[in-house]
Formats: C-alpha cells, sequence, structure tokens
C-alpha cells in the first residue's frame, strides 16, 4: 500500500493497526519497517511465495538498529523456508521484512493480538 511508503529505515516506520492486514512488498536490497503499540501479546504472520523470492520478518531494537536478539544471542524472528513465517511477542514492538540474500517479493503482513 502507498500509504506505508516510505519505510525503508526504523525512522520511517509505519504504524500497523492491529487485526489489519497489510499488502507491501521488497524490490531492492533496503528492508520494511513497521511498529505497533499493544501492551498484550501478538502474532506477526508475514505470507509470501518463496518462487518470487525468499523473505524473513524479525524484531528490530530502535536502540542498537539491529535485529534483536534473545539471552542466547539468537535473532528473535522468522526465517524458515516456507511462504509463511509466524513469530509471536509481547508489548509494543518494531519489525523488519527483509529479503533473504537480497531477495523482492510481495507479501501480505498481519499482526494480531492473542487472547489471555
Amino acid at each position: 500500500e502507498e500509504d506505508l511508503e516510505p519505510n525503508d529505515s526504523i525512522f520511517e516506520a509505519k504504524t500497523l493497526e492491529l487485526g489489519q492486514s497489510y499488502e507491501g512488498g521488497i524490490c531492492n536490497e533496503n528492508p520494511d519497517f513497521y511498529r505497533f503499540l499493544t501492551v498484550g501479546k501478538w502474532k506477526v504472520t508475514l505470507t509470501f511465495s518463496n518462487e518470487e523470492g525468499d523473505l524473513d520478518v524479525y524484531l528490530w531494537d530502535k536502540d542498537t538498529n539491529q535485529i534483536k536478539l534473545d539471552e542466547n544471542n539468537r535473532r528473535i524472528g522468522s526465517f524458515g523456508v516456507e511462504d509463511v513465517e509466524v513469530f509471536e511477542g509481547e508489548g509494543p514492538a518494531y519489525i523488519t521484512v527483509l529479503g533473504y540474500n537480497s531477495s523482492s517479493a510481495n507479501y501480505t503482513l498481519t499482526v494480531e493480538e492473542i487472547a489471555e
């Protein structure tokens, strides 16, 4: 969606409404950045076609300007080889969608609240 561009840096991160789906695309080496505000638990779902390009989605650390790491220094996110990437978290967050090895592809991104 054009109203979500530009969003190629953390400072241009667009705010997502929980429960909405957004259409986007990675068309160069720059990732897309988003943010959402919630105090509860959430689930991010990124849907795309691996035939078009392999995309990944990660939690972003705005303070260090890099992918957020867990207590074992592993990246927090979803970076598999399927057409759907999913991960969960809690509280307000920044996320990034990027192409693995500079892949390009269109995608649908959804952030949902998880009922407790």
